[in-house]
């Protein structure tokens, strides 16, 4: 355990910036429960926000994640003098004081527990987005069908062309 007073502001911008992610992936985790409640309700008005908000929280969470391995590899730095590899989280903790080292670690649990969440999450709206696109598609091809004629022979048995109506129905749809 190091007294070092760097290591210690080390350690505590370590913790603020777990701190951070965490609240930060409850709120994605927020956003990507309501996306999908407008996915369920087809409200394209209220999924734009929401990709957006989106979209910059997970600019802040990639900042956030190279900030913590930054002070990660510096606190790896003050234990061991920049020799050897650099240290993973887990391998900080022994060497961390106790209280705050169980903090550390619950905070990392939960980052991991929230972002498989949001992953979770993310994945069960693309697969709401997938089928929807699949409806319209399908339906989009059975309307289109019922506006072309189908290939085949006439009754006096010489193959017919088939008419296409479908580049007005196409500009409606």
């Amino acid at each position: 355990m190091d007294t070092n007073p760097q290591f210690q502001a080390t350690l505590d911008t370590l913790e603020q910036v777990m701190v951070r992610q965490f609240n930060l992936l409850q709120e994605l985790l927020s956003l990507t429960r309501a996306e999908r409640d407008a996915l369920y309700r087809n409200d394209t008005t209220l999924l734009m926000p929401l990709v957006e908000r989106k979209e910059a929280l997970l600019d802040q969470i990639v900042l956030l994640e190279d900030q913590r391995r930054m002070e990660t590899e510096r606190l790896g730095q003050y234990l061991r003098a920049g020799i050897g590899e650099a240290l993973s989280l887990h391998q900080l903790l022994p060497h961390i004081p106790s209280p705050r080292s169980e903090r550390i670690q619950r905070l990392s649990e939960g980052i991991l527990s929230l972002a498989s969440q949001v992953r979770q999450t993310n994945e069960h709206n693309a697969l709401l987005v997938t089928n929807a696109i699949e409806w319209v598609s399908a339906t989009q091809a059975f309307i289109l069908g019922l506006y072309t004629q189908p290939d085949g022979y006439s009754p006096t048995g010489q193959r017919s062309t088939s008419v296409h109506l479908s580049s007005d129905v196409e500009r409606t749809v």
